[in-house]
């Protein structure tokens, strides 16, 4: 049986030329391999899977939230009962005197407690008390904005719904508001005397079901 030759075939001249040769004797060609195409595709695969990747950053809510501190003295003594447990790590959770940034709106819990009525005709059901919370909107927007004290809010006391009520002391919330311009009033529930939690929700955006919370008690 011959022994196989130790050969190979330029691949530019196309002569014989040793195997193991890099470099052909007879055209002085080197002779490359494939192993740089393996480099580059590598390459192009890392760089086309980082720019895939950056766009998993992009903030898909743009009618964030945020909570910064506020000077506001109109501060509940009972608001201060919270519970912390539940409320301390969401970042959709406010306080009283808290400054809430939407993408419309700057929202200021400006207090929150009990509410008696003067007049004997406006009083709660039997076991129940009316709480008021009252709010400051500034329209940060650059078109006419809508405020409603009906229609965006609801209250939970243990997580059971409270009824809202109408009760017109101090309800200015209503309004359109022109860019720039801001209102200040109140909303009213009646919920049981003997609630250990209560916590209101305001609708900021009605079609993705975007809403923050504001901790009363």
């Amino acid at each position: 049986m011959s022994e196989e030759k130790e050969t190979k075939v330029c691949k530019y001249c196309k002569s014989e030329i040793p195997k193991k040769a890099k470099v052909c004797p007879n055209c002085r060609k080197k002779q490359g391999g494939i192993g740089k195409w393996i480099v580059i595709a590598v390459i192009v695969i890392i760089v086309i899977a980082a720019i895939s990747g950056g766009g998993d950053d992009k903030d898909k809510n743009p009618q964030k939230v945020s909570q910064t501190p506020s000077d506001d003295k109109q501060t509940s003594s009972e608001n201060k009962k919270t519970d912390d447990t539940e409320t301390q790590d969401k970042s959709n959770v406010f306080q009283v005197g808290d400054v809430v940034e939407t993408e419309d709106f700057k929202i200021t819990f400006v207090s929150a407690g009990k509410y008696k009525s003067d007049n004997e005709y406006i009083t709660p059901k039997k076991g129940y008390e009316y709480w008021q919370f009252k709010f400051k909107f500034e329209n940060t927007s650059d078109t006419d904005q809508n405020v409603s004290t009906m229609m965006d809010w609801e209250c939970y006391a243990d997580n059971s719904k409270a009824d809202q009520q109408w009760i017109g002391d101090d309800s200015g919330l209503d309004a359109t508001l022109s860019a720039g311009r801001q209102t200040e009033g109140t909303v009213y529930f009646e919920v049981p005397k003997d609630s250990k939690h209560i916590e209101l929700e305001y609708d900021i955006n009605y079609w993705q079901d975007n809403k923050i919370v504001f901790v009363g008690k």
